[in-house]
């Protein structure tokens, strides 16, 4: 257990340095990278928090995926917006379940965030990406999903929802940061 704790903070830590660099707009850190390596990094960092919210975590990558050329601290960010709103969502229900789905379709690389949760209202669906629109508690600032919205379209990519498949990230494999400088 003092183990995981200790694992937790180094990669709390991880985050914040990663959260410095965002908010400095410092140099790009662009990697070429395996989609599901990637989303493992990127898992590894909540592993921690979906055990103490008893949330089941479920990952299916395509057999068929190629790398992809990304900002890796930015992505990695966004991804973790992304999940962080999943489990809040799951803490008031009784099924936790969160699954996650990268595949390949037309030269683009989809990210499926899927969780157990009740569906957004199409209300809230309208408005959840402006910024400090938030539905949580006042100790929430609503930036989350407008941040990770930001960086993927930096990455010539779209960040979509619906009710049945959950948020959807598509990042082209031919993107700016995939072109030479």
């Amino acid at each position: 257990m003092l183990g995981e704790v200790i694992g937790a903070v180094r990669k709390s830590s991880a985050l914040v340095n990663n959260l410095t660099d965002v908010a400095r707009k410092e140099r790009l850190d662009v990697r070429i990278i395996d989609p599901s390596t990637l989303m493992e990094r990127v898992l590894d960092l909540r592993r921690y928090d979906m055990k103490v919210g008893h949330v089941t975590l479920a990952t299916e990558y395509a057999p068929d995926l190629v790398n992809v050329t990304v900002d890796l601290p930015k992505i990695q960010l966004a991804f973790m917006y992304l999940i962080s709103n999943a489990i809040e969502a799951l803490e008031e229900t009784k099924m936790k379940r969160l699954d996650i789905r990268v595949g390949l379709v037309d030269g683009v690389v989809e990210f499926a965030f899927k969780d157990s949760a009740p569906a957004i209202a199409p209300d809230v669906v309208q408005r959840m990406v402006e910024p400090y629109f938030t539905t949580k508690a006042k100790d929430h600032l609503g930036l989350g999903l407008t941040l990770a919205r930001a960086t993927i379209e930096d990455h010539d990519g779209e960040l979509s929802y619906a009710p049945d498949r959950g948020f959807l990230v598509r990042i082209p494999l031919n993107n700016h940061y995939s072109q030479p400088a």
